[in-house]
């Protein structure tokens, strides 16, 4: 909804606002104070490097949330502007999910890696095609 507001310019209604502040706040509170019922984990709460990452996670995975949404919405008006067709949520999605999956795949695998898993497609299309292997991938 920040995002929303933040950059479309949108306004909505006090009740969708009251609904994001109440199931955002009943959420937080769940979640922070309620103990792990995980082996060993005891009653307590702890707050701690790991705890501070994955909280911060969270939130720029919301942040993010944030920006896909408006740009989506803008994405599909200018198609719809331009073709004359409507865009459908499955055709966001995919592209979304796509080029996450690109983009975190190549932030997972080292330099190293990268380049070793060049080279075996390379060797594995000139195994299939029976062409040599192209430099250009």
């Amino acid at each position: 909804m920040l995002g929303e507001i933040v950059l479309a310019g949108a306004r909505p209604g006090a009740s969708k606002v009251m609904s994001v502040v109440v199931l955002t706040f009943g959420i937080g509170l769940f979640m922070l104070f309620k103990p792990s019922k995980k082996a060993g984990s005891g009653d307590t709460f702890d707050w701690n490097v790991d705890m501070a990452f994955g909280c911060g996670l969270v939130m720029l995975a919301l942040v993010m949330d944030g920006v896909y949404g408006p740009y989506q919405n803008k994405i599909t008006a200018e198609a719809e502007e331009k073709t004359g067709e409507k865009l459908s949520p499955y055709h966001l999605m995919f592209n979304m999910n796509f080029y996450q999956g690109v983009f975190s795949l190549i932030m997972v695998l080292p330099p190293p890696a990268v380049s070793v898993t060049i080279e075996r497609s390379r060797r594995l299309n000139s195994f299939l095609f029976g062409a040599p292997p192209s430099e250009n991938l």
